[in-house]
């Protein structure tokens, strides 16, 4: 019962806490607008650097240890996502500083668009996969 109950709420858990962590980035941004102005420019290429090296490293390394695809997909997903929250947590109450929040926030923004890039990348791999397929 607790795992069928546990499936049904998924779908809705998942969407809430994207969307409670998207707003999240957004007021650090917008709290610290002045300070996003000045420094995005700096840290924009440092922190887009970190994301792509991520996401390859996990990638390579689930490829290299020969996982399955679809844990290699969510492995990758997950190392390309996961760092932005935890940077701007430990800025905010570790550190407490709202300051150093920026790459964090700034990861945040870079973390979406790049995972749905690699999503992209596997669909068309898959699509690629079925078409060789298909014509043996």
């Amino acid at each position: 019962m607790r795992a069928g109950f546990a499936l049904k709420v998924e779908p809705f858990a998942r969407r809430t806490a994207t969307v409670v962590f998207v707003m999240f980035i957004f007021a650090a941004i917008i709290m610290e607008w002045p300070t996003v102005r000045a420094e995005l420019p700096a840290i924009a290429a440092p922190v887009l650097l970190l994301n792509l090296a991520a996401m390859t490293l996990a990638y390579g390394l689930a490829k290299m240890v020969r996982l399955v695809p679809d844990r290699v997909i969510a492995l990758t997903l997950e190392c390309g996502i996961q760092n932005g929250s935890l940077a701007m947590f430990v800025a905010a109450t570790l550190l407490g500083n709202d300051t150093m929040m920026l790459p964090g926030a700034a990861y945040g923004l870079f973390m979406f668009p790049t995972a749905f890039l690699f999503v992209v990348f596997v669909l068309r791999g898959e699509r690629r996969l079925a078409l060789i397929k298909a014509e043996l």
